[in-house]
């Protein structure tokens, strides 16, 4: 039975985990009946050629004299006829085993996982091992099994049922019209019985999916788990933001002695500003802040004694459009130049920065 607290679809981490141990949704179903559809295509189109060898096979074998036919020369025809019979099937082998692999990699992918292998002493306990026998699924694919089973001998049954009445003509017919009718029989039997297997194979190729989904689901403190696993603890993080905040107002308090003004709104944004024409190629922002932070900025700036200057427009368009560090956007260049020439008349720098 289902944990009832596990109510969230897997994340894909844990999907992720599972497949690196080899679980996957995965419809063995589905391999048999590409393999057997695969098989009787390959078979109806290859026994000529198969037909062809043994009879060419068997004429070899009646050339023989009956006085030479000994045990050693019989033994060696055997030898030749199964090896023959094994080099004729070879390509049907590989088709096989070609098509198995498309398959299984269709379904999961090309993962190889060396999990499974690793000792697990869950599986031989009892107990255990009691309790995965009457599961939902063992019990599932066992009705599946005995279901399909009966479907393919009532469609068999059925097929030779409507040929009933050809099959009775048999025993007056010629061996190649006996030999073609059964034949004819054969494949419509294992054609239909192929197209079966499919539908079996989609529907339960849905089950597996919907059932491996509905078994990895997770219940919400394992996703809370999971979550603060790989990004961390929340407070942990809370905290290193924190001393990262308290790093970056340490290091811009310690830039702001360098500034040439500080600008304000007047009460909520402050807003300071250096040029260096030697090392800036445009004024550039060196502190910023809003309430507490600007009634600092302010102090700090009056406590070096660099001007404080109320300009509502501009200290808000440059506390939206930089950051601390950054230069002056060029749509605010002559407004930040007025600014700066007063202040320079102010200290009587004004040719300097007019040269540069």
């Amino acid at each position: 039975m289902a944990d009832p607290s596990k109510t969230e679809e897997a994340t894909p981490r844990r999907r992720a985990e599972l497949r690196r141990k080899g679980q996957v949704a995965k419809s063995q179903e589905l391999n048999t009946a590409i393999l057997f559809g695969v098989a009787i295509l390959f078979l109806r189109f290859y026994i000529p050629y198969v037909a062809d060898f043994v009879a060419q096979l068997s004429e070899e074998i009646w050339r023989t004299p009956l006085q030479e036919m000994d045990l050693s020369v019989f033994m060696d025809l055997m030898r030749q006829l199964a090896f023959g019979f094994l080099l004729t099937f070879v390509p049907f082998f590989i088709v096989l085993v070609l098509t198995a692999l498309v398959v299984n990699i269709a379904q999961v992918g090309l993962k190889m996982s060396l999990y499974p292998l690793r000792p697990d002493f869950n599986k031989v306990n009892p107990v255990s091992g009691f309790k995965r026998l009457f599961s939902l699924q063992p019990l599932l694919q066992l009705a599946q099994s005995l279901v399909k089973i009966a479907a393919m001998v009532l469609l068999a049954w059925l097929i030779l049922r409507s040929h009933y009445a050809a099959l009775l003509q048999t025993v007056s017919m010629e061996l190649g019209h006996t030999g073609r009718l059964l034949g004819a029989i054969v494949w419509e039997i294992v054609w239909k019985i192929g197209l079966l297997l499919l539908v079996v194979a989609i529907i339960d190729t849905s089950w597996q999916r919907w059932y491996f989904a509905r078994n990895i689901r997770m219940s919400k403190q394992e996703i809370k788990d999971e979550h603060k696993n790989t990004e961390g603890d929340p407070q942990i993080k809370a905290r290193l933001r924190q001393l990262q905040r308290k790093a970056a107002m340490n290091r811009m308090m310690e830039d702001l002695p360098r500034a040439d003004v500080v600008l304000t709104n007047p009460v909520h944004l402050a807003v300071a500003i250096a040029y260096d024409r030697e090392r800036m190629n445009a004024p550039t922002v060196l502190a910023k802040g809003a309430s507490q932070v600007a009634e600092r900025i302010k102090a700090l700036a009056r406590e070096h004694e660099i001007p404080v200057l109320e300009n509502k427009p501009l200290a808000r368009a440059l506390f939206r459009a930089t950051e601390v560090g950054q230069e002056i956007p060029a749509e605010l260049y002559a407004a930040v130049s007025e600014v700066l020439i007063y202040i320079y008349q102010l200290n009587g720098q004004l040719e300097t920065y007019l040269d540069d």
